[in-house]
């Protein structure tokens, strides 16, 4: 594959414009990540790890921008009163008005990676991490993400409730690319759900990357639930490290 698809374009204008993606790092970073995807395409069966997976409708997809940001009743129908703290994107973006965050206790950092682009937050190297890691849908990732949840708990501090992440898709055909950090420091405890949600008729792409930092006993609880159309296409890639008991 030497060129991209042509719906790519617009998510790559939205990031261009995108209130601190000028950075030059995270510049260079992105293009390298664009430059990858062009060279490798999507994966294929050739390669191991995909070999009982097919991707060749993508070659035929398209995918657009999402122009609505609102999902207040498929949410309230999917929470059924869960307790604990709530972290809501809707169509790749942050929705604070959905979200509930007053929970959150002291020594927890809990953000959105788009306000952290606005100020240009150094911390925004541990969430966009290297080029080269993963397969091609984790370049693409990296190259358009605009928003994820940044998540820190501090030294010792134990989370009693659930930190809940709720990716939303509405628009049939459009697409979302969201890059979640989560760090524990040492001694810490928290568990963390992913949800990722849509309307029956989102027929969407969904392409999302969790990247995990765990220090010396710290123990982490990561859950994922996936609750989307069966017509969506879900990319997903979670990276983890963990340091030395």
């Amino acid at each position: 594959m030497t060129f991209l698809p042509t719906w790519v374009n617009p998510f790559v204008e939205q990031v261009a414009n995108q209130a601190g993606s000028d950075a030059a790092w995270l510049s260079t970073l992105r293009q390298q990540a664009l430059a990858r995807f062009t060279t490798e395409g999507w994966p294929t069966s050739r390669i191991e790890a995909w070999r009982h997976t097919s991707l060749a409708i993508m070659e035929k997809n398209s995918y657009q921008p999402a122009t609505t940001h609102e999902a207040a009743d498929l949410l309230s129908n999917y929470q059924n009163g869960e307790d604990g703290v709530w972290m809501v994107f809707v169509n790749g973006q942050f929705n604070a008005s959905l979200s509930k965050l007053d929970a959150l206790p002291d020594g927890v950092a809990l953000e959105s990676v788009a306000a952290m682009l606005a100020n240009q937050d150094a911390r925004l190297q541990d969430v966009f991490g290297k080029v080269d890691s993963g397969f091609s849908p984790e370049a693409l990732n990296l190259a358009l993400a605009q928003d994820g949840a940044f998540i820190r708990v501090n030294r010792a501090v134990m989370l009693e409730k659930p930190i809940h992440l709720a990716f939303i898709n509405t628009e049939e055909q459009s697409a979302s690319f969201t890059r979640n950090f989560i760090a524990l420091e040492a001694g810490a405890y928290a568990t963390v759900v992913e949800h990722y949600l849509s309307s029956d008729d989102f027929a969407g792409l969904t392409n999302a990357v969790t990247r995990v930092w765990v220090d010396r006993d710290a123990n982490l609880t990561h859950l994922k639930l996936q609750n989307q159309a069966e017509k969506s296409i879900h990319l997903a890639a979670i990276d983890a490290e963990q340091e030395q008991a």
